[in-house]
């Protein structure tokens, strides 16, 4: 394809609100410090830390804090992987994936510890059965980190945080089958679930990171159980509003250089890329793309490529890294199946773009390109664009880049998004 025909691109920069605490960890350490289930921790106490597949900001020192502040307690501090199905849902595959994520024993100065069987803790008033990691349900205390903000399937006052976590993470395969496959609808079988957790042993704290848009994290806060629901639904409002959007209401095409379950348990956030791609009966969510070019998986995914279905087109460099066993495992249990369709591929990026360009004229394409769906404050866009930058006032134009490049390869050469 002539270069002649790339559209003409521009490196945008979008502004969002920017709270960012200086030290997450010093400030993660002090609140434990005044938790009176902390400061009551006797010598011996065996704590487990539930850690998820997400990507959290600063997650290697907020665990670092932890573990620290426990250990000086004189207590048996460990961390468990409850991430539901991802890892193909048995403890190995999850211990691979906190491998990936940076999360081993000497990083996090703990061992990290994952029982061979779940065991079912109880059961819901409406029948629901409850899982937990063996490690996990004969602690003495489990603490449970997770991010709080907008689910990827879902819109309600709980959706993805440390109630998701106690309800679905924390069981593996089990918990998630069983929360996905309910009657209730998934925000009620979470909220059910969660709330049954919380009543049974061992003691619970949460531990709830919001994020800002630029990656940095705007608030964390030790949960008591008394106060996890109510104070997860205010901080899911401050997620909400803190949360990066595209700056459009509609594109011809979207060029995401990687998807991945460590930026979206969709691998693409559809908070971001329109919902109604995950869910169609909210058609009126924006924004509206025509076309989505997904060029790479990350490598912290493991092979799960749960979302590549969201993808128009795909590369063969995608393709080949997507593990079908895994996969198809997370499509089933969440009930996305779509999830796990495989997209038109091409041989090369080059090819990939050039077919999503098709029967667009370079000057009249509306094309916007970014890393992944976690990070769109910088982004490139196409000229045909700009007009609705200046326009909306919160994203502006600094850096002509010129035509899209590739190498002799094909593959889209970095802008250093």
């Amino acid at each position: 394809m002539s270069h002649a025909i790339w559209p003409m691109m521009y490196r945008a920069y979008q502004r969002f609100d920017r709270p960012e605490l200086p030290d997450p960890a010093l400030e993660l350490r002090h609140k434990l410090r005044a938790n009176p289930t902390v400061r009551s921790l006797h010598s011996g106490a065996r704590v487990a830390i539930a850690v998820g597949s997400r990507g959290i900001c600063s997650l290697i020192d907020l665990l670092r804090a932890l573990v620290g502040e426990l250990r000086d307690h004189d207590v048996d501090a460990f961390v468990v992987p409850a991430m539901g199905s991802q890892g193909g849902g048995n403890p190995d595959g999850q211990l691979l994936v906190l491998r990936s994520m940076g999360v081993h024993p000497d990083s996090v100065l703990a061992p990290i510890r994952s029982a061979q069987e779940v065991v079912m803790v109880g059961k819901t008033e409406s029948g629901l059965p409850l899982f937990c990691d063996r490690s996990a349900a004969e602690s003495d205390l489990l603490i449970v980190l997770n991010r709080v903000k907008p689910h990827t399937a879902f819109r309600a006052d709980i959706e993805s945080g440390v109630m998701k976590m106690l309800a679905v993470g924390l069981g593996r395969a089990s918990s998630a089958e069983a929360i996905h496959r309910s009657t209730l609808g998934l925000a009620r079988a979470i909220v059910e679930a969660a709330r049954a957790h919380l009543l049974l042993p061992p003691p619970k704290l949460g531990v709830a990171v919001v994020e800002n848009a630029y990656g940095g994290i705007a608030q964390v806060e030790v949960l008591d159980a008394c106060v996890i629901e109510p104070r997860e639904k205010q901080l899911l409002a401050t997620a909400r509003g803190l949360m990066p959007v595209l700056p459009f209401d509609s594109l011809d095409v979207l060029v995401v250089e990687r998807m991945g379950k460590n930026v979206s348990g969709a691998g693409m956030d559809p908070n971001v890329i329109g919902m109604h791609r995950r869910i169609p009966s909210m058609i009126h969510s924006t924004p509206h793309i025509e076309r989505i070019v997904a060029l790479d998986l990350t490598d912290e995914s493991a092979g799960n490529a749960e979302g590549v279905g969201l993808a128009d087109i795909i590369t063969r460099r995608l393709h080949e890294k997507i593990n079908l066993t895994v996969t198809y495992r997370n499509c089933i249990t969440s009930g996305f199946l779509r999830g796990g369709m495989i997209p038109m591929t091409m041989a090369s990026d080059q090819e990939a773009v050039a077919l999503a360009l098709s029967g667009l004229a370079a000057e009249q394409a509306r094309v916007a390109r970014i890393r992944d769906t976690g990070n769109v404050v910088r982004l490139d866009v196409s000229a045909a664009l700009l007009d609705q930058l200046t326009r909306g006032g919160s994203s502006q134009a600094v850096e002509p880049l010129g035509a899209l490049q590739f190498d002799a390869a094909g593959t889209l050469l970095s802008t250093g998004l």
